[in-house]
């Protein structure tokens, strides 16, 4: 596996020994070449890279997995190990760990990064401590675990620096840690030749990954898995994407027929890629995206796993995965960072407490609970829920009076948006773009509509309809359906490219035109035809990836990203959007004229903006509440809310977010649901906090209100309701 550029061609000799014994069938790579050892345990292979890489086998342990590519004997020595089935590891992906920028303070804050003029500073997300502290913590969680398996972005920016405290950090762990490189730990320094900064994003440097943690690609046994870890970014760029596909053709063309197959990655492969090899494997582990997104395509469940120590890009809490080999199947569990009793947060269903509290009624979901609100329709309660141990998710119908569940009908994969109520039907829309359409009272399935291959989407955004088509999809694909039978009606594939950050700013039609946007996108926001699809405006504009501009232009447009739902305004023609750069606008849906611009906490702040009678109401992360004039901008009033959460959310956040959900108008009352599990009702004149009701657990959705009862989803995967009268009348 040569940098880029190089290609060394050192032929390789040499012998796998166990004690005074060769151990033949063993697997040896020059990073692009594979042999097995013969009865006497020798190897020979042309010899391609930098190292000589053994396949560590099942039942064993090596003194060193790999040594510098020479002309000298090569002698791998093996030390039998037991290895019992089941056996379990444990999955852990972009740390990022960094040295970062002192000035802005350790771990607090809303941003990883913040911009004073035109200089980026970094905020320290994971200290070398940090990384320390969640070894321990899986240790002290998982002590039977066998290893660690981390995919990628390990440091934050590559610096040597960086690589010296992740090394430091590693060996003080108890458990072996399996590396691999991501994006960020091949970014180029200063002295480097490509220098550093934004423009150097498409660009990587190997030499002191293989330097400090050896080799970019191979594989290892343990307990009759066999693992395969390739270098993603590498791969992606075409540095050296013929070796690494050849190696892994050798590599699993040599392992023994049936032997299951697990692959590491940073960021999950194509379906093309997979299609591409001998055998499907049982399982894919990667990252990059800063989400939890699991899909199963074939035989192969892809699980994709967000930061470890911080809230992901989806608000997902901080977390790893816990992987169990029985020896016929790969069992999952996905545990938040935080308290034993929170474990499941947002992942599955795992109720965090029993009793009912101040609650007329508990129910559990299928799933998880997370940003996805319930909606209360007539006497019905609809939620949806995910499973994030296996690709699994649900739409489902509950009785608003008893709680009793009504109806449930089932996805393959995650439910991360609330469903969409039209006419007679419900929607719901998966995070792979599987929509399904089922009849409101009964639940029987009208129509299921499946966009493209599973690996291909990450949609969070909800359904959106003008009553004859329903939207759904994310910047890859995005289509409209038929509400009556879920045809395609048109489907654009045109409007940006993808980018690893996921979607939040749910799409709304207004003033007959469907407006869309999507993440780290230019431009920024489209309208489209409703019933055609085609661009009303920004007419001639190609859509670009953020990250593809040059350093000045991101500087320009990443701020001018919408983060949150975009809200209709009831005139019928201008919308709201939060952006990233912090500034709430009133935007003309005819033309993009922006009406009227105000400063508000946007970095990375999902909550929709609720339109309330002369009022826009908008709720950040940071635990402010603010009321702005719809008509001129002009801030009404701020109410500041405490902070605290026993689960970090937000993205890029190292503790608790207070508030990822919008307020919800309930008569005179605005409900606000809070990280720390209480629900506060405001007065929408001025602010002032009327009640609060404790529910014990934290909430991330909008709070349902109707006939007397409000519903919360709670992150435990539990729907608990109240009645409307615990937080004041509602009048």
């Amino acid at each position: 596996m040569p940098p880029a550029g190089a290609t060394p061609k050192t032929p390789l000799r040499g012998r796998v020994t166990s004690g005074a014994n060769g151990v033949p069938g063993v697997l040896v790579s020059d990073g692009r070449h594979v042999a097995p050892t013969g009865s006497d345990g020798t190897f020979a292979l042309p010899g391609h890279g930098p190292f000589a890489v053994l396949t560590r086998p099942t039942g064993f342990r090596a003194e060193t997995w790999y040594v510098p590519a020479t002309s000298e004997e090569i002698v791998f020595r093996l030390l039998p190990v037991a290895q019992d089935t089941p056996f379990s590891f444990i999955h852990i992906t972009d740390p990022h760990l960094s040295l970062g920028d002192p000035a802005f303070g350790e771990g607090t804050g809303d941003a990883t990064f913040w911009l004073n003029g035109e200089t980026w500073h970094e905020r320290i997300v994971t200290t070398p401590a940090v990384l320390s502290e969640l070894f321990a913590d899986i240790e002290r969680r998982h002590p039977s675990a066998a290893f660690i398996v981390a995919t990628g972005d390990l440091t934050n920016s590559g610096s040597e620096a960086e690589y010296q405290a992740y090394r430091s950090a590693v060996a003080g762990c108890r458990l072996p840690v399996v590396s691999i490189p991501g994006n960020h730990d091949l970014m180029p320094q200063p002295e480097d030749p490509a220098g550093a900064g934004p423009e150097s994003l498409y660009s990587a440097v190997t030499a002191r990954y293989e330097r400090h943690l050896g080799p970019r690609w191979f594989s290892f046994e343990h307990g009759g898995l066999h693992f395969a870890a390739i270098d993603w970014f590498t791969h992606m760029l075409g540095l050296d994407r013929d070796d690494q596909d050849a190696w892994l053709a050798a590599d699993l063309a040599a392992v023994a027929p049936g032997t299951p197959v697990v692959l590491l990655s940073h960021d999950q492969m194509s379906a093309e890629f997979y299609a591409g090899l001998p055998a499907p494997p049982v399982a894919s582990f990667s990252g990059h995206w800063h989400t939890s997104r699991v899909a199963r395509a074939g035989a192969t469940v892809h699980y994709n796993t967000g930061p470890p120590t911080f809230g992901g890009l989806d608000y997902s809490p901080a977390h790893h995965r816990l992987a169990t080999w029985t020896g016929t199947r790969l069992d999952v569990r996905t545990v938040a960072r935080g308290p034993e009793a929170l474990a499941g947060a947002t992942f599955a269903c795992r109720p965090a407490r029993r009793d009912l509290g101040p609650c007329l009624w508990t129910a559990e979901l299928s799933g998880g609970a997370h940003m996805a609100a319930p909606v209360i329709h007539g006497d019905l309660v609809l939620a949806t829920s995910k499973d994030e141990d296996s690709p699994a998710g649900s739409l489902e119908a509950f009785d608003l009076e008893t709680g009793r569940r009504r109806w449930i009908a089932r996805l393959e994969s995650a439910v991360k948006s609330s469903p969409l109520v039209v006419g007679g039907a419900v929607v719901a829309s998966a995070v792979t773009g599987e929509t399904l359409c089922a009849d409101l009272r009964t639940g029987a399935e009208r129509w299921h509509r499946t966009l493209v291959d599973p690996l291909r989407l990450w949609a969070y955004l909800r359904p959106a309809t003008d009553g004859r088509s329903v939207f759904v999809g994310d910047v890859s694909r995005f289509a409209a359906l038929d509400v009556a039978d879920g045809s395609v009606v048109w489907m654009r594939e045109d409007l940006g490219q993808r980018e690893n950050i996921t979607s939040h700013a749910h799409p709304v039609v207004v003033g007959h035109r469907l407006m869309v946007s999507f993440a780290a996108q230019v431009p920024d926001l489209w309208a489209l035809d409703p019933a055609t699809g085609a661009t009303i405006w920004p007419k001639g504009v190609v859509p670009r990836g953020i990250y593809g501009l040059e350093a000045a232009d991101i500087i320009v447009h990443l701020p001018r990203t919408p983060v949150a739902g975009l809200a209709a305004d009831p005139g019928g023609q201008d919308l709201y959007a939060v952006r990233l750069g912090s500034r709430i606008d009133r935007i003309r849906s005819a033309d993009g004229t922006v009406v009227w611009s105000a400063p508000f906490l946007g970095w990375f702040n999902p909550a929709t903006p609720l339109v309330h009678a002369d009022a826009v109401v908008a709720v950040a992360g940071s635990g402010s509440v603010r009321s702005f004039d719809r008509a001129t901008g002009r801030l009404r009033w701020a109410t500041e809310l405490p902070h605290g959460a026993p689960i970090a959310m937000g993205a890029y956040r190292a503790d608790g977010a207070v508030m990822l959900a919008g307020a919800t108008a309930d008569g005179d009352r605005l409900l606000t649901p809070l990280g720390d599990g209480t629900i506060v009702a405001l007065g929408p004149e001025d602010g002032r906090v009327l009640a609060r009701a404790d529910l014990g657990v934290p909430i991330a959705a909008s709070v349902a209100a109707g006939a007397g009862t409000l519903v919360a989803a709670c992150v435990d995967g539990v729907l608990r309701a109240l009645p409307a009268e615990a937080l004041g009348s509602g009048g």
